[in-house]
Order: structure tokens, then C-alpha cells, then sequence
């Protein structure tokens, strides 16, 4: 844990059971915060990329807007033709499921 950082009594005791964890259970655990924060960077990275390249991969409109999330992606509604994308949408990821 972070030096001269206040740490929250609900933390203190999560990271008190982690420590009564065997080797296979705490490898579990750090496979699940790897792919969650790994996940999370991915995801990141994919929306930066789609915000540099705003065109519609349908129309080739620049004219955009946010339209929500989906599978923790932001998507895009194109103003001109109605279609929705993210920043996988025209690439060999865009049908890939997890």
C-alpha cells in the first residue's frame, strides 16, 4: 500500500482476507483486477483513436455525436445517415466478443 496515504478501514479488512488467501485463490484475484484494469485501458485507448478519426465509417460523415455506451465502448450516431459506431466499427475487432 501507498506510504503516508490514509487507507479506509472497509480496504484494510479486504486486504486482510487477501492475505489468508491461498496461491491459486490470489492468482484468481489478480487475473480478475488485471482484466478488469487491462479492460478499462483497452477501452480507453479504442475511444481516443475513434475521437481522432470522427468520420462515419458508413457515410464518411464528420457530423457526429455521442450516442451512449455498449459493451463498455462510447458509441457514435452519424447526423447524416442514422447509423451508430464506435471505435471498432470497420475494423477486424468490430464483431469480436469477449
Amino acid at each position: 500500500m501507498a506510504q503516508g496515504k490514509q487507507v479506509r478501514p472497509d480496504f484494510t479488512r479486504l486486504f486482510s482476507r487477501l492475505r489468508a488467501f491461498n496461491t491459486h485463490q490470489r492468482l484468481a484475484v489478480c487475473c480478475f483486477m488485471s482484466a478488469l484494469v487491462n479492460g478499462e485501458r483497452i477501452a480507453a485507448l479504442i475511444d481516443q483513436i475513434a475521437r481522432a478519426c470522427s468520420a462515419c465509417p458508413r457515410c464518411a460523415s464528420r457530423q457526429s455525436g455521442r450516442h451512449g455506451f455498449a459493451n463498455g465502448l462510447l458509441r457514435y450516431r452519424c447526423s447524416a445517415c442514422g447509423k451508430t459506431f464506435n471505435g471498432l466499427t470497420g475494423t477486424p475487432l468490430a464483431l469480436r466478443h469477449q
